[in-house]
C-alpha cells in the first residue's frame, strides 16, 4: 500500500491484445482496483486534511477561550470574597466569566454563554466580555449596559450569535447589588434558605434590537452572597440520563452553609460543587462547559482589625494571610513583611492604636497598615547611610519590606498613620 501511494500518479500499463481470456479479466480488474484505490487514498487525505483544519480550529477557540477566563479564580477584596471555575467540555463551548473592580468599592461579576462553537464563538465571546467591560466602567449601569451591546452586536451579526448573560455589580460597602439577567439561568440567592432569584431574566443578547434584560437590586447581609451558573450545570447528565437540576445545586448550598458554621465560603463552597457534579456524572460524557462564580459579601471585612500594642498580635496577622493566600511559600515571605512592619510600629511609633486589613485581587495581595503614633514615612525614609545598629532599630525590617513588596505607599491623614504593602502572588 505504501508502494502504491508514493507511486499513486504512474501510470498502469497496457498490455496489446487481440481477444478475451481470464489474464484480461484480471487486468481489468486490476484497472479497476487501481481506480478504486486511488480514489480511497485522495478521500483518507481529504477526510485527514478536514480532520487537522478542524482540530486548529478548535485549539485555537480553545486557547481564545482559556484567554478570558481570570489568572485567579479565587479573589479576596476589602468586604468580599469571589471564587470561579470553567471546567470545559471535550469540544469548545461558549461559557466564560470575568470578574474585576471598578472602583474602590464596587466589584462586578460576569457570567455568559455563547450560542455555537469554534473560533466564531470564541472570538464572538471576546466582544461580548470587551463590551460588556467597556460600558461599565465608561459609567453605565448593568441594563444600559446590555441595552447598548445588545444594539450594537444586532447591528452586525452576519452569523446570527447570541449570548446569554448576568450582569452583577457589588457595593462592598452596603452589600446592595445590581443585577441585570439576559435569558439566563437565575442565580442562586447564598442565604439561610438558599433561594433563586426570580426577576424577569429578558432575552439574549443579539437576537432582537430592543431586547430588555431583567433587572434587580437586591442587598446582601454579612456573609451572604450570590451563585452565577451556566446550564452546563444544572443540566449535566449521570449515565442513567438523569440531569442534576437546579433543586440538587440548591441542596448541595444548603449543605455546605450547613457544614461550615452556618455561613458560605465561596472556594470551599466552589470545590463542593465541582465534587457533586462529579460524583452524580461519575463515568458519563461531558458535554457542555461547566461554569459558576460564587460572590460572598463581607459586610464585617471592611471594617479594619484591630491589635493589640504588643507582640501578642503577630498571630492574628499571621492566621489571616495564611488564610488568604493559597500559595504556603509566598505566604511566609508576606507574614515575616508584615511581622516586621508590625514590630516597629510596636516598638517606635509611640503609638496607641493600631490595626489592619488585607485585600486581595488578581495579581497583588495587600495588607494596609493604621496607627496613631509619630508622623514617619517608611518609603522615602534614607537608609542608605544608616550604621548597622541604626539599621537594627527598625531599618532592617523597612528593607526588607522595600525588597520584597511589588509597591509600598505611606500617606497619614487626620493624626493617623496609612502604610500599604502590595505583594505579587502571579
Amino acid at each position: 500500500m505504501r508502494s502504491f501511494i508514493s507511486n499513486i500518479d504512474s501510470p498502469v500499463p497496457e498490455r496489446e491484445t487481440f481477444f478475451e481470456d481470464e489474464i484480461t479479466d484480471m487486468e481489468s480488474s486490476f484497472h479497476e482496483m487501481t481506480s478504486n484505490m486511488r480514489e480511497y487514498v485522495e478521500k483518507i487525505k481529504s477526510l485527514t486534511s478536514d480532520k487537522v483544519q478542524v482540530q486548529t480550529q478548535l485549539d485555537v477557540a480553545r486557547g481564545i477561550q482559556s484567554g478570558l477566563i481570570p489568572m485567579e479564580n479565587y479573589t479576596l477584596g476589602d468586604g468580599y470574597e469571589i471564587c470561579g471555575i470553567e471546567k470545559p467540555a471535550r469540544a469548545v463551548g461558549g461559557d466564560f466569566y470575568d470578574i474585576f473592580r471598578l472602583d474602590n468599592k464596587r466589584v462586578c461579576v460576569v457570567i455568559g454563554d455563547i450560542s455555537g462553537k469554534g473560533v466564531s464563538a470564541a472570538m464572538f465571546m471576546v466582544m461580548v466580555k470587551t463590551g460588556i467591560r467597556e460600558n461599565l466602567r465608561g459609567g453605565r449601569s448593568p441594563r444600559e449596559t446590555f441595552s447598548s451591546l445588545n444594539r450594537e452586536i444586532c447591528f452586525s451579526n452576519p452569523e446570527n450569535m447570541f449570548a446569554t448573560v448576568a450582569i452583577l455589580i457589588l457595593d462592598t460597602e452596603t452589600g446592595v447589588v445590581q443585577y441585570v439577567n439576559g435569558g439566563h439561568e437565575p442565580p442562586l440567592l447564598l442565604s439561610g434558605t438558599a433561594d433563586y432569584l426570580e426577576p424577569a431574566a429578558g432575552c439574549a443578547l443579539g437576537l432582537f434590537d430592543d431586547a430588555k434584560a431583567g433587572e434587580q437590586e437586591i442587598r446582601l447581609k454579612d456573609g451572604e452572597g450570590l451563585l452565577l451558573f451556566t446550564d452546563g450545570v444544572n443540566e449535566a447528565i449521570n449515565v442513567k440520563k438523569e440531569q442534576y437540576g437546579t433543586e440538587r445545586l440548591r441542596e448541595l448550598a444548603m449543605s455546605h452553609y450547613s457544614g461550615h458554621g452556618k455561613r458560605y465560603d465561596s472556594e470551599a463552597l466552589i470545590k463542593d460543587i465541582e465534587a457533586g457534579l462529579e460524583g452524580f456524572c461519575k463515568e458519563a460524557e461531558q458535554f457542555d462547559d461547566i461554569t459558576c462564580t460564587a460572590l460572598i459579601f463581607r459586610g464585617n471585612a471592611k471594617e479594619r482589625r484591630r491589635l493589640t500594642m504588643d507582640l501578642a498580635s503577630l498571630p492574628v496577622i499571621r492566621d489571616t494571610i495564611l488564610g488568604s493566600v493559597k500559595d504556603e511559600e509566598r505566604a511566609k515571605v508576606i507574614i515575616l513583611v508584615c511581622e516586621e512592619i508590625f514590630t516597629n510600629i510596636v516598638n517606635y511609633s509611640g503609638a496607641t492604636e493600631v490595626s489592619f486589613y488585607c485585600e486581595r485581587t488578581e495579581k497583588l495581595y495587600s495588607v494596609s497598615f493604621f496607627d496613631d503614633g509619630i508622623p514617619f514615612d517608611p518609603v522615602n525614609c534614607n537608609l542608605r547611610d544608616k550604621s548597622f545598629e541604626e539599621l537594627d532599630t527598625g531599618g532592617m525590617g523597612i528593607k526588607l519590606a522595600r525588597m520584597n513588596t511589588e509597591e509600598m505607599v505611606y500617606n497619614r491623614t487626620d493624626g493617623i498613620n496609612r502604610l500599604v504593602l502590595r505583594f505579587n502572588i502571579r
